[in-house]
């Protein structure tokens, strides 16, 4: 395959796989009213992806605001996952 990044293939399909992952978990929950809830997992999933846009963006030297803005994003769904958790 001339022109793929054999990088850039690897990030791609590990965001295919979470997102496959985090709709499996979804339906799982919805279906049976049991498993991780709604918004954790769809925090824990944001900043899981957004650490990987980062981690692709570091691999082939993308743009530093774009970079930051990512780890920024991962950052907020950090604090949003775990304000989602927190038990008085």
């Amino acid at each position: 395959m001339s022109g793929v990044n054999s990088t850039s293939t690897l990030f791609v399909a590990a965001g295919l796989f979470l997102g496959l992952e985090l709709f499996a978990l979804l339906l799982y929950q919805w279906r049976n009213r049991r498993g991780i809830a709604p918004l954790p997992l769809l925090a824990n999933a944001g900043a899981g992806g957004c650490l990987l846009l980062a981690a692709w963006l570091s691999s082939i030297q993308g743009s530093m605001l774009l970079l930051s803005a990512s780890l920024g994003a991962a950052f907020l769904f950090h604090v949003l996952d775990h304000a989602s958790r927190w038990r008085s």
